[in-house]
């Protein structure tokens, strides 16, 4: 009879890892790609969704591993979700149809191998945070509603003047100094999830909040790389740090961003050509603004209004194709390797780790990484874009050095890292809403990236590293100074 009990409770605690409305979203889903042409690809990606909630969900916590975690389950089954679920296309016909420089691929193959990816990482991540007591909620809640909003406001605007200057493509150059500086931007995402957190928390100043979302919205959209959706994971993870239990109710909010994120997303996908050939002014190659923000201004305000319904759903394959990019290159990875090319037995990795041992501002000449090299090697063709380089992603590159099995063991090392890095967030602060913070700034994008393998390990040591010590400096005084 105990024995009985124990599983029963085992199945409601499971049961719990979701909203009942959640579920039954994951029950149409299965529904839906049972009869689609990729039924047990489909199947097997909507049955993995509530297991990484469970890894990487922690009751009461900011869900920061979770967000980043469902990135990638976006990018490893996006192909199949929308191409084969909503197209009803067999996902070896989409090369050729949709993405324009994909010509053969094993998509299907590649979907397989990032799902387990995806949950080798999630692993990984909850194997860091092992034998961390959670963070009770009603403590964050104490913490959160001693800031001020209007505070928060003045540093989130101060931050994000610092990242005008110095971010990527900013007005100064610091050379070496560079990623160091673009670290420190990170922080400007911190005081966005405090700002989010406060006014959610403390259901006031709601004004505050919507004006740094348009600042968000607008400057990201005018600018080259439309960065305009990045803050909506940061909310996302506000909105629901603020709701001990996220209702269907309370989830129309957040699905309401989305959908403004997401057609965003689409009509700047539609008009992403015409918009950056004028913010250049046809320059080949060029990726900075040559005319006013007044003519940026301009120049959108005219493209909205020439942008119909049928230009947002023609940019939908393209969104879904530039969303799930780095699976599409795996694809033709496992398409030419090892058919072509024997596997490399560790080179990736190799490069990856002494990029690192030798920092830019130590070593100045150390030549720069290369996405389009690393890509052209592994899928035997030439991919050329001026002024874009093309990565296939850690995952990618991981099969090219070990193939679909051993590839696992540095993934599942790499959700390690980053698991202990997020475990210093938690544990270290005294002010646990400001390692959360911290937290929420720097690991959502990288348990969610999927950069090259220099790259993951040089930026995630890079920031991981700033952050930290910027955290260990300045937590008391940051928190006194931003308390009401």
């Amino acid at each position: 009879m105990a024995t009985v009990t124990a599983k029963r409770k085992q199945i409601a605690s499971w049961y719990r890892t979701l909203p009942q409305w959640a579920w039954w979203v994951v029950a149409v889903g299965i529904a839906l790609g049972l009869v689609s042409p990729q039924p047990f690809l489909s199947l097997a990606g909507w049955a993995v969704l509530p297991v990484l909630v469970r890894l990487t969900w922690r009751k009461g916590e900011p869900p920061i591993a979770l967000v980043g975690v469902v990135k990638l389950w976006v990018i490893s089954v996006g192909p199949v979700l929308y191409f084969a679920g909503i197209q009803g296309l067999p996902l070896e016909e989409v090369a050729g149809t949709y993405p324009s420089r994909f010509s053969t691929l094993e998509l299907d193959t590649a979907c397989w191998l990032s799902l387990g990816a995806t949950l080798m990482v999630a692993t990984g991540v909850r194997l860091g945070l092992s034998l961390v007591p959670p963070v009770p909620w009603q403590r964050l809640r104490t913490e959160v509603h001693q800031l001020d909003p209007e505070k928060l406001l003045l540093a989130y605007g101060g931050a994000y003047a610092f990242n005008l200057v110095f971010g990527g493509g900013g007005l100064l150059s610091l050379g070496g100094l560079a990623q160091f500086a673009i670290a420190l931007t990170l922080i400007r995402w911190a005081f966005f999830f405090l700002l989010a957190g406060a006014v959610l928390f403390q259901h006031r100043k709601y004004r505050l909040l919507v004006l740094a979302i348009v600042i968000e919205v607008t400057f990201g959209l005018l600018g080259y790389w439309g960065s305009f959706k990045d803050f909506f994971f940061i909310f996302a993870i506000a909105y629901v740090t603020a709701r001990p239990k996220v209702t269907a109710r309370e989830a129309r909010v957040l699905i309401a961003v989305f959908l403004m994120v997401f057609t965003l997303g689409l009509f700047w996908q539609a008009v992403k050509p015409q918009y950056r050939a004028f913010l250049t002014r046809g320059e080949v190659g060029g990726m900075s603004a040559e005319v006013s923000y007044t003519e940026q201004v301009e120049k959108m305000w005219q493209l909205a209004q020439t942008t119909g319904w049928s230009d947002l759903t023609n940019s939908m394959g393209s969104t879904v194709e530039r969303i799930t990019v780095p699976t599409f290159f795996f694809g033709e990875v496992v398409e030419y390797i090892p058919e072509h090319r024997p596997y490399d037995g560790g080179t990736g990795w190799k490069r990856g780790v002494e990029h690192i041992l030798k920092p830019r501002i130590l070593f100045p000449d150390k030549p720069v990484i290369n996405d389009s090299e690393i890509t052209n090697r592994y899928i035997g063709g030439t991919v050329t874009e001026e002024g874009a380089s093309f990565s296939i992603g850690y995952f990618g590159e991981s099969y090219a050095d070990f193939g679909p099995f051993l590839m696992y063991v540095p993934i599942f090392l790499v959700g390690v890292m980053l698991g202990l890095m997020y475990r210093f967030f938690i544990v270290r602060p005294r002010i646990k809403i400001i390692g959360f913070s911290f937290a929420a700034a720097f690991l959502t994008s990288r348990i969610g990236g999927l950069d090259d393998i220099p790259s993951m390990l040089g930026l995630s040591i890079t920031r991981f590293v700033v952050m930290a010590a910027v955290l260990y400096v300045a937590e008391a005084y940051l928190y006194k100074w931003l308390q009401r």
